[in-house]
């Protein structure tokens, strides 16, 4: 067993050292031809450009403030060679601030009453974690009832699905709507509405699912298929935006030499930073290019937003460390317990109301 951990491990050193060798066998004048040269400041201009981002919008979000600052400090970590590779995957990453996510949401919202005849029988809910806490959630939705106030009436909006399947009849909704910013390995959409099946079935019936989302990845939309076949549900998936991998043939190399040469190296930084090996290159090899006002989902590219690095590491567009969010607990704040506590008030209420009219009956009221 011990020689055997041992070889393992030899193996694993190996690999890591081939890896190095192989990066630095790229040459600076190689490197800057894949991400076709370039200052950092071009580079960070086409990235303002591409997402429309003026010098006004970056003061007003939070997330871009310190951005110059910020881009010196990423690139410091990373060998002056492959520097120009991640400016160029800086370029090409898609960056939500709360007017484009408002935007898209009025597209994909447009979108679904265009094709669902039945859209006013509807209810809308967020996709929402295991565990109810205030996160990127509760921003995204609050933008999107914005989008679809006031045609929306308040009661079709369903905080927490669950409660709100538990305490009102659905029978007459045709359509539920579930609204995220991104469906990345649909591993979080899966995690969320199967359960729900399970236990609310019969509420499912003869209804169907829209997602309604900022950004998709075909992986994610597969596997929403699929869950709407194991249950015999029509899903359908409303996205603004593509969620394509970086390095994916015919993406933003030229030639398939630059292609590999540019994943080699990147690949090389990723195993470094990354504090999960299910990161690495992004959430199971999503290989995303992706940031939001609120947050950064893990289908980007971990080298862009890891702040638990194994290596001294300066994220671009740090992601949200678990546990940072504000735990809402469930015995306070759900739906069913809101609804039990007007129960007790009323059924108090009415005590009272008894007990006031027999002293009035008995002539005792003083």
């Amino acid at each position: 067993m011990t020689i055997l951990l041992s070889a393992i491990y030899n193996l694993q050193y190996f690999t890591r050292k081939f890896r190095e060798i192989l990066c630095n066998m790229y040459t600076l004048s190689e490197i800057m031809f894949i991400a076709n040269g370039g200052s950092m400041e071009q580079y960070l201009k086409e990235f303002l450009s591409i997402n429309n981002l003026s010098e006004e919008s970056i003061s007003n979000d939070k997330r871009l403030q310190g951005l110059y600052e910020r881009i010196p400090q990423w690139l410091s970590e990373i060998e002056e060679p492959h520097r120009p590779i991640f400016l160029l995957l800086l370029k090409y990453l898609n960056y939500f601030n709360r007017e484009k996510v408002h935007n898209t949401f009025v597209s994909v919202y447009e979108r679904f009453r265009l094709s669902e005849t039945s859209w006013e029988n509807t209810i809308y809910a967020p996709i929402t974690p295991k565990r109810p806490i205030y996160n990127g959630t509760n921003e995204f939705f609050s933008i999107f009832r914005e989008v679809c106030n006031p045609e929306v009436r308040p009661t079709r909006i369903a905080f927490q699905l669950r409660d709100f399947l538990k305490m009102f009849n659905t029978s007459e909704v045709s359509n539920i709507v579930l609204i995220d910013d991104i469906i990345g390995t649909g591993t979080t959409f899966r995690d969320f509405l199967n359960p729900l099946i399970e236990e609310f079935s019969h509420q499912f019936k003869n209804k169907k699912i829209y997602v309604l989302c900022l950004v998709a990845h075909p992986k994610g939309i597969n596997k929403m298929n699929s869950i709407g076949k194991q249950h015999g549900i029509e899903i359908h998936c409303i996205n603004g935006y593509g969620l394509s991998k970086a390095f994916e043939q015919g993406m933003l190399f030229k030639t398939e030499k630059e292609r590999i040469a540019a994943k080699q190296i990147v690949k090389f930084y990723e195993e470094k930073v990354a504090k999960r090996n299910d990161d690495i290159m992004g959430f199971q090899n999503s290989e995303g290019l992706v940031a939001f006002f609120h947050n950064t989902p893990n289908n980007t590219l971990s080298t862009f937003w890891e702040q638990e690095a194994k290596v001294t590491w300066h994220p671009i567009f740090p992601r949200t460390i678990r546990g940072e969010e504000l735990p809402i607990e469930n015995s306070v704040n759900t739906l069913e317990a809101i609804k039990k506590r007007d129960i007790k008030k009323n059924n108090l209420a009415k005590v009272i109301y008894s007990k006031i009219k027999e002293k009035l009956t008995n002539g005792t009221t003083r």
